[in-house]
């Protein structure tokens, strides 16, 4: 089964949309979203990721002057049995009183299509999504994933122009969750819907998104790929929200900052106040002795594959770190830090990218 022919693109036109208690929950937007694209809405609560979803769905509408619309057509005030879009979410909604097999029909029976035309469909949909075996079970019989794969099927077999998945994993268990999510990929690139998929998790946005769209009080603080957000973030909130950050900020004389921990070179900062960024993963412990830079451990965590280590007496707030596993560090240790300014992330003060 392939439906990439239904995927519609979607554009946001001067899109505001005000409660009416007066909360201003999305700023005028204008986005577009292409057809067959997964577009992850990527932020923290409140900051207006579900209300955009909200609106696509036809379950709000944008205030006057606002305008969506799939591909061409206008669908502002279309009411959601209009639109052809394809929910799931959190809660999987699915009806506990009919079997697999009715829950994933139902929306080809709304449509009034012909029993043995719904049953071929749901068999075909079924043995794609690997719940063929679990068709005559009722709801409560299954796992949690798989009531996720059931709320899928039911939202994927009417064709939709859009799906939209609002925190689809977040009641999933961490490795039921990462199974999930590898699967939903796979399903998304071989269907090629247009998808709109809310969360507040890095890491799931990172894999999922051929987009990602990050938000923040109502506002696109960014938008980019998936590696574009990560190594090019625009401003200090995507840089701190995108994954674990070290923040370096303080004062720069000749190309050296000077830090509690001692001096960092910055080789492309002038004089004045500058602030740098770094991955955990990007910063090398060494020996302190004869190191310019470094601090004491505060607090380790094993991972398993690598060391995770609080660093205190470097800058103003704890610095992390990520190292090598094998390695072993114990509290109070004094140790040296290598950051190399090929792997540095560099804001200005104003946020924006620095030069």
């Amino acid at each position: 089964m392939n439906i990439n022919e239904h995927g519609a693109s979607i554009r946001f036109e001067n899109c505001q949309k005000t409660f009416a208690d007066g909360t201003l929950a999305l700023h005028s937007l204008d986005l577009s979203v292409h057809a067959g694209e997964t577009l992850v809405l990527l932020g923290p609560s409140g900051c207006g990721k579900t209300t955009m979803l909200r609106l696509i769905a036809g379950l709000e509408f944008p205030d006057k002057g606002g305008r969506i619309l799939f591909k061409d057509e206008d669908v502002t005030r279309q009411p959601i049995e209009k639109r052809n879009v394809g929910m799931v979410f959190q809660s999987y909604a699915l009806f506990p009183n009919m079997t697999v097999a009715e829950n994933v029909g139902y929306g080809l029976k709304v449509q009034k299509l012909k029993a043995d035309v719904i049953k071929h469909q749901v068999a075909e949909m079924l043995d794609m999504m690997e719940l063929g075996a679990l068709a005559p079970r009722k709801i409560d019989q299954l796992s949690g994933g798989q009531r996720q794969r059931v709320a899928l099927a039911r939202a994927i077999i009417t064709s939709p122009r859009v799906l939209l998945l609002d925190e689809p994993l977040s009641a999933l268990d961490a490795i039921l969750r990462d199974r999930l999510r590898a699967y939903i990929n796979t399903l998304l690139r071989q269907l090629g819907i247009t998808t709109i998929y809310v969360t507040h998790d890095q890491e799931e946005a990172m894999a999922l998104g051929d987009r990602i769209v990050v938000m923040d009080h109502g506002r696109v603080s960014q938008i980019g790929t998936p590696r574009e957000i990560y190594f090019s973030p625009q401003n200090d909130f995507v840089a701190d929200f995108i994954g674990q950050i070290n923040t370096f900020e303080g004062p720069v004389s000749n190309r050296r900052m000077t830090l509690p921990g001692g001096i960092l070179h910055c080789a492309h900062l002038g004089d004045g106040h500058g602030k740098l960024y770094y991955r955990p993963k990007d910063i090398e412990i060494t020996a302190r002795a004869g190191s310019e830079f470094g601090g004491v451990v505060h607090q380790t965590q094993f991972i398993g594959d690598r060391n995770r280590i609080w660093l205190k007496g470097v800058n103003h707030d704890l610095v992390i770190v990520d190292s090598d596993g094998r390695s072993d560090f114990f509290i109070g240790q004094e140790v040296g830090l290598r950051l190399r300014p090929e792997q540095m992330i560099r804001l200005d003060r104003q946020g924006g990218a620095a030069a």
